[in-house]
């Protein structure tokens, strides 16, 4: 028969900070056994490896994603590089253009002058 007063404890679920998680990581990369760090820590030893497996796998996406990130920039550097030609060539002709008006400026004066003379 069943016994309903035999119930299991419920264990309550510890939650760690970020700051906590990143001290047993720094530990970890700095060469201390997982079983010192958890009995320094007062935790388990799965809980360390689990820590270490998670931020590992985040280095990994972090990766992925800056390969992606890089392509998109090269690409985005690319665009940026044609956009800067294309304006460095209209500001050429606007000089040159500037230049022609001035040109044509001093040869209407010089008409103006020379018609003036002729009078």
């Amino acid at each position: 028969m069943y016994n309903n007063d035999c119930k299991k404890d419920k264990r309550t679920q510890r939650k760690y900070d970020f700051v906590f998680k990143k001290e047993a990581s720094m530990m970890l990369a700095s060469g201390y056994p997982v079983q010192e760090i958890s009995k320094s820590l007062g935790i388990g030893e799965n809980l360390v490896y689990r820590w270490k497996n998670d931020n590992n796998a985040e280095k990994d996406n972090n990766s992925e994603n800056s390969a992606s990130t890089q392509s998109d920039l090269f690409v985005e550097n690319e665009q940026m590089k044609a956009e800067l030609r294309c304006t460095e060539q209209e500001r050429n002709i606007l000089k040159k253009s500037r230049e022609l008006v001035k040109i044509n400026t001093a040869i209407d004066k010089l008409k103006m002058k020379y018609l003036l003379q002729r009078q």
